[in-house]
């Protein structure tokens, strides 16, 4: 009786440690800034929590780690605004020195 006891108190202790690692993870945000959020968001919802990560972001001063994390934030708004941005686009043709010199076309 003693020994499933333990067992209980033992699975007991790891749900309560399951469930306060996803509240705190919901509390503290991370959740809300994940890539599946970022696709859910409109344009213009998008560009509005974009710059109040970015005042956050000017405002972290002395706090580095704070700095460092919300600086990753903005990368990941600014590439899921790229690929809103290049959706329907062709990718950048880089020039190239044809034949017939720089941008000239080949059909003579």
């Amino acid at each position: 009786m003693d020994k499933k006891k333990g067992i209980g108190v033992i699975t007991g202790l790891c749900a309560i440690a399951i469930v306060g690692t996803k509240l705190f993870k919901f509390l503290s945000g991370e959740e809300k800034y994940s890539n599946d959020w970022m696709e859910s968001l409109s344009d213009e919802e998008l560009e509005s929590e974009r710059e109040k990560v970015r005042q956050d972001w000017c405002s972290a001063e002395k706090d580095f780690s704070m700095a460092v994390k919300l600086e990753s934030i903005l990368n990941q708004f600014d590439k899921e605004m790229s690929k809103r941005a290049w959706k329907d686009k062709k990718e950048y043709g880089y020039p190239k020195h044809g034949e017939h010199g720089w941008y000239l076309s080949e059909d003579d």
